[in-house]
């Protein structure tokens, strides 16, 4: 790890800027907000071959893709903290 090129350390370090940023917390919070809604709104009753039922799957899943995202991220900073 300690002759990995300079910007490549840097790498983590501009992570943890990015995620305590204000700006992040905000919009990760919005995408909670925005993931109970869709679950609030998808019924049992909900026809699974509407319009609305596919647009909310596709939401569903680019929610879900966000919080996959920040969990790969927060562990890769961790793995790095650990490993340096």
């Amino acid at each position: 790890m300690r002759n990995s090129p300079t910007h490549l350390c840097n790498l983590p370090l501009r992570l943890v800027q990015i995620m305590n940023h204000v700006s992040f917390i905000y919009f990760l919070n919005f995408i909670v907000l925005v993931s109970c809604v869709i679950l609030t709104l998808d019924t049992v009753s909900l026809d699974r071959k509407s319009t609305k039922a596919i647009v909310l799957r596709n939401l569903d899943a680019a929610t879900t893709a966000v919080f996959g995202l920040e969990v790969s991220i927060r562990s890769f900073i961790a793995i790095f903290l650990l490993l340096a």
